[in-house]
């Protein structure tokens, strides 16, 4: 009788015991986030080959005081003007469901000539996400004029291509 009651004390135990403990169930999905980055110029003309970089909270912050700050990730727009970029959840979302994310089309001619452009916001983990940069930028392989008055009084004018070399300047004329 008193192994009776003890296996039906263990037994009882042991299941009140087993019963209490569950498996702690993640808040980040396991599925990637994908954010989609459409690159366009003001015209909205979709442009292929840009790079778009992405920013969290803390480089977005250094990469608006210095442009050559190193970005978390880099693609390349297709020739459909998108950039893909997938998170995956236990890489991006550690123990939250969320994060803020800015996408950046950068050009930079050298260290005190350059523009930028960026859009972004709340990423939720799992989730699909679109955002779209609208550029200055002029479809590759148009050509604009530019002149410049330098310091003497003189001015030039440059034939500026746009093409795989952005910023490629060609002298066609000078007038004082």
């Amino acid at each position: 009788m008193n192994v009776f009651k003890f296996l039906s004390a263990t037994l009882l135990a042991s299941t009140c015991l087993f019963s209490g403990c569950k498996k702690e169930k993640s808040i980040v999905p396991e599925n990637p986030s994908v954010v989609e980055i459409t690159v366009s110029n003001s015209q909205g003309e979709l442009l292929g080959s840009e790079t778009v970089r992405m920013y969290d909270e803390t480089s977005y912050e250094s990469f608006k005081k210095n442009h050559s700050t190193k970005p978390l990730l880099e693609i390349t727009t297709d020739s459909n003007g998108m950039a893909r970029f997938t998170l995956e959840s236990n890489l991006w979302f550690q123990s939250t469901k969320s994060r803020e994310f800015m996408f950046v089309v950068l050009k930079a001619f050298d260290t005190d000539n350059y523009q930028w452009w960026s859009k972004g916001g709340t990423v939720n983990a799992g989730k699909k996400h679109a955002f779209r940069i609208e550029t200055t930028l002029p479809k590759a392989g148009t050509e604009d004029l530019v002149r410049i008055t330098i310091p003497t009084g003189c001015m030039e004018t440059y034939r500026n291509k746009w093409s795989d070399h952005p910023g490629y300047l060609k002298k066609i004329e000078e007038r004082p």
